[in-house]
């Protein structure tokens, strides 16, 4: 899966847990800028885990500030997504 796809989906995940989020796709916005907080981004997290198959421990959680820190971390220990 390349990256942007990647991206994509997981502002798709955002889309679900904000109903009312109408913001662009960059991965460079962070949670916070998005309007997620700190309970949102457990929330967001579980998804991600479920959605790509993954487990995300919590020693990861503040290296992930990002929806690209999210998309990296991703691709970085999922054997099954790969970069295209």
């Amino acid at each position: 899966m390349e990256r942007a796809q990647l991206v994509s989906e997981i502002f798709d995940l955002i889309k679900g847990l904000l109903s009312d989020y109408d913001g662009g796709e960059d991965p460079s916005l962070t949670f916070a800028q998005i309007g997620i907080d700190s309970l949102t981004t457990v929330d967001l997290v579980v998804a991600a885990e479920s959605t790509f198959d993954i487990e995300i421990p919590d020693e990861a959680l503040p290296k992930l500030a990002t929806v690209g820190d999210l998309a990296d971390y991703v691709l970085e220990n999922t054997s099954d997504v790969a970069l295209a």
